[in-house]
């Protein structure tokens, strides 16, 4: 997606209840927090990932020079897979589920430890027991996107449709989804173990274009409640001195991917 699509003074509302004044004070504060974060997590390669593309503009009489597309190991990343990459923990806080972890353009972006933070919060009145079998239900939250010139733009998805099926080994469960942000409409497929409450996920885009928001909308998601930002950032301070190998074990290389389903190409 070409970066001229978001201006550059667009600014993502935080989620959460409808907006007050104190959560409109706080709202800095927040954004502040998710930049360290990123930051923490080490600089991306990659421009708008998000799961598309970035095929838009591109001048074929620019082949003179050779390495445009090229990156520091001289790999070629325009040709590159889109198949943004979802890995995280399930969690109840508060007696609201939670999915938050880290994603990537792909499986080997992450295992390379180019990733970035999601948080969606889902069904609430539930206990711990809902862990072992989650609910299907609607999610809302955000995932932190890195822009071209080291800029992050907090992206908000809303309505987001999770659907979670026992298996046969009665050890994981099939998770299927969709949902739509401002780059599209998008599914998800993946699996959800239940010893280790590990979720991950595979999202594919179907289509370009933005998501319509409706600003009347009864978001009841604060993403960051109940967070201790001292001790994440303790952490991801912590991490960034961490081998890339470390970090993405830490964020689960180790997890076994779900099973790949056949695409066809549009």
């Amino acid at each position: 997606m070409a970066d001229d699509e978001l201006p550059d003074d667009y600014e993502e509302e935080e989620l959460g209840s409808e907006d007050s004044e104190d959560e409109e004070e706080e709202e800095d504060d927040d954004d502040d927090d998710d930049q360290e974060d990123q930051e923490a997590l080490g600089e991306r390669k990659v421009t708008w990932g998000a799961g598309i593309p970035n095929d838009e503009g591109d001048d074929d009489d620019d082949e003179g020079d050779e390495n445009d597309d090229e990156g520091e190991d001289g790999n070629d990343e325009s040709s590159e897979v889109i198949l943004p990459t979802m890995k995280g923990n399930l969690t109840i806080i508060d007696d609201r589920l939670f999915w938050q972890g880290t994603w990537a353009n792909n499986e080997d972006a992450y295992e390379r430890g180019e990733v970035s933070k999601f948080k969606y919060g889902g069904p609430s009145d539930l206990d711990e027991s809902a862990l072992d079998e989650p609910p299907s239900g609607t999610w809302n939250g955000y995932f932190l996107n890195p822009a071209t010139g080291g800029e992050i733009i907090k992206i908000r998805e809303k309505g987001i449709s999770l659907n979670f099926e026992q298996t046969d080994d009665e050890e994981s469960m099939l998770v299927t989804g969709e949902g739509s942000n401002d780059f599209g409409t998008f599914t998800l497929e993946g699996t959800y173990n239940i010893a280790d409450r590990q979720l991950e996920c595979i999202k594919s885009y179907s289509a370009q274009g933005g998501a319509e928001d409706d600003e009347d909308d009864d978001d009841d998601l604060d993403p960051d409640a109940d967070v201790d930002y001292d001790d994440e950032l303790a952490n991801l301070k912590e991490e960034q001195e961490m081998p890339i190998e470390e970090l993405a074990k830490r964020y689960g290389a180790e997890i076994s991917r779900p099973a790949k389903r056949s695409r066809t190409d549009n």
